[in-house]
């Protein structure tokens, strides 16, 4: 594997002597803003590489060599899947608006905007603010371009559906590396219905990790000239307002994440393919892992790849670190050491919880706690997930428009659930058979009832629940109790959370496919919070029992005709245990601590809605009413 490596690499630099006029004469071609961006990048070489391992997206050189455009509709790589978002306005509307925009946003004329019309030839430029956010324990600065207030955003039509290969795709990447290298015959099973097989160069090798970063990222890629006019940012500076025309990739425009992406992409292929190294690209970030004989070729050859191609890496102690049994990824550690025998760790980064936890609570104290919202949902965001569980996405409730002591007991259940999270471990000797759970709630004759049916695709009948075709009328009650007569919503999501918590340890460890027929109860799963007051404590307490009894779920929605939920809800369990073939498996319980938590959050803004289960582990949420 060193040798094929080696190999690439020296291919790649010869390749780059010989190509080195013609890079010289491409950037002769290019406007001066985007030469000067771009200095260093060889592109002629990156295409050639492309081209000859049978890159998908071979137009993403157009935006390298030209320049990202901010406005217009995106050019959608072949490859893409597609999701169309269209522009609420135009770019000629915004070159037309551009200077009562920039009036409101500077509020008071300057002389600095002379100079700027007189740069750039022309006086229909627009500006965008700049502030900066500080990020972490450490304060670590951020720039943002605010392109959103300045209406750039508006301008730009996407086509494409990001798949970002987040933490759940470097989990997976490395749970199929452990099961493939752990047996001396390898079989993989493509998308396209093929079987790959072959047998193992090595059985049951340690494996390591690490990430690599680019440096200064979006300030490698430049902006398209025909919208260098509304890339114009500007800030407070400490003798007045400061003006910049930027040439590169604003951070936060629309069209800065689709190109640069785009690019990611394509350089993440080359060190996948061209030296074999597994691997993953989230935005600038680079995680791979290795087998131990290799890990110095796995080491140097990215590197060196982006040296030959000119592009700039992180290269301080604190993120260009050597592969390792353990390794940081995207805020979270994972532990590789017992991989090849099944198990794989995940963990928040060192410290990333205690800083969490030292933000929410400064942002408790704080008067004005507005600025830190952002930046604890964005801090929290990275340690929820697919594989991690969605307990501390309870974050994005988060709103300066709250009530005081409401955003008080808000930030408490957040902490209260921080002090709870685990290191999560995934095994794959875990069965990938998933569990089927379709879950119902109807209303016939004014008797509400909750119906569920379990599918273990494993083995076994399928099981039939019911509650006697009857939710308790207390419960429906307190739901109408905010003013709500149609509580279909809370009892679709009440009966998967009952299933959730009688069922947690057989479903712990488990993949498991929830099917809802409601979208309000399907999406508050999904989201980890709902902007309803019922809803939001039924969500919580089901994403809490994953704090002790973590599964894998995934939430589907299923119409009722197609829903074999459906009887037993309605009081037909008995046909549907016929026509399924299943056994029935008694009724459907809720553990009364989790009903009476549920019914609390409805009444005196003093009442307190946190609950300690015997797992200790469930938190629930406050009211959200704003």
């Amino acid at each position: 594997m060193s040798k094929r490596r080696t190999d690439f690499l020296k291919k790649v630099l010869e390749r780059r002597a010989q190509l080195e006029s013609d890079e010289i004469a491409l950037h002769k071609t290019m406007v001066p803003h985007v030469r000067r961006v771009m200095k260093g990048k060889k592109l002629l070489l990156l295409k050639s590489l492309l081209v000859e391992y049978g890159y998908d997206d071979p137009g993403v050189m157009n935006e390298l060599i030209s320049g990202a455009p901010m406005t217009g509709t995106q050019r959608v790589p072949p490859c893409a899947e597609r999701r169309i978002k269209l522009a609420s306005s135009t770019k000629e509307i915004l070159e037309a608006e551009a200077k009562w925009r920039t009036q409101a946003i500077l509020r008071r004329q300057t002389p600095e905007e002379d100079k700027v019309t007189a740069d750039l030839g022309r006086s229909d430029w627009l500006v965008n603010p700049r502030f900066v956010l500080c990020q972490g324990s450490k304060a670590k600065p951020r720039v943002i371009d605010d392109a959103k207030s300045s209406g750039l955003n508006d301008t730009y039509s996407s086509g494409e559906r990001l798949r970002l290969q987040d933490i759940d795709y470097v989990a997976l990447m490395c749970l199929q590396a452990g099961r493939m290298s752990s047996k001396p015959l390898v079989s993989v099973a493509l998308s396209t219905g093929e079987i790959l097989t072959g047998k193992a160069a090595i059985t049951n090798p340690s494996w390591l990790g690490r990430t690599l970063d680019l440096r200064k990222a979006y300030k490698q890629m430049a902006v398209v000239a025909s919208d260098r006019h509304l890339m114009v940012l500007t800030q407070e500076g400490p003798n007045g307002r400061l003006f910049y025309i930027s040439d590169a990739l604003p951070f936060q425009a629309r069209g800065s994440v689709f190109s640069f992406l785009r690019t990611s992409r394509a350089l993440s292929f080359l060190m996948n393919v061209g030296m074999m190294i597994p691997g993953a690209v989230f935005f600038d970030d680079f995680p791979s892992i290795t087998e131990t004989s290799s890990a110095g070729s796995a080491f140097d050859g990215p590197r060196t790849l982006l040296d030959a191609l000119g592009w700039l890496y992180a290269e301080d102690t604190d993120k260009c670190k050597p592969f390792g049994s353990c390794f940081d990824v995207l805020g979270c550690r994972l532990d590789l050491t017992h991989l090849t025998s099944g198990n794989l760790v995940l963990a928040n980064r060192e410290g990333r919880l205690e800083s969490a936890q030292s933000m929410v609570e400064r942002m408790k104290s704080e008067d004005n706690p507005r600025s830190l919202i952002p930046v604890v949902q964005g801090h929290l965001n990275f340690a929820s997930g697919f594989v991690m569980g969605r307990a501390l996405q309870i974050a994005r409730s988060l709103s300066w428009r709250q009530d005081p002591s409401q955003f008080a007991e808000l930030c408490d259940s957040i902490l209260a659930t921080l002090g709870k999270c685990k290191p999560r471990s995934l095994s794959w000797h875990s069965p990938r058979h998933p569990i089927l759970l379709f879950t119902d709630a109807a209303k016939e004759d004014g008797v509400a009832g909750i119906g569920a049916v379990l599918v273990d695709t494993l083995g076994g009948k399928p099981e039939v629940y019911d509650d006697d075709g009857e939710i308790p009328a207390d419960l429906i009650q307190h739901w109408q109790a905010t003013g709500q007569q149609q509580v279909i919503s809370q009892a679709e999501l009440a009966v998967v959370v009952a299933m959730r918590h009688m069922l947690k340890e057989r479903l712990s460890g488990r993949r498991v496919m929830y099917f809802i027929d409601n979208e309000a109860a399907k999406f508050s799963l999904l989201k980890g919070t709902s902007g309803k007051e019922a809803m939001q404590q039924l969500t919580a307490a089901f994403h809490a029992v994953d704090l002790a009894f973590p599964s894998i779920a995934w939430v589907e929605r299923i119409p009722s005709e197609s829903n074999p939920s459906d009887a037993p809800s309605r009081g037909r369990s008995s046909e549907c245990v016929k026509a399924l073939s299943g056994v029935y498996s008694g009724k459907i319980g809720v553990p009364e601590e989790v009903l009476r938590a549920i019914k609390s959050s409805v009444g005196p803004a003093t009442s307190n809605a946190r609950l300690t289960l015997p797992f200790d582990s469930l938190v629930l949420l406050p009211s959200l009413a704003a």
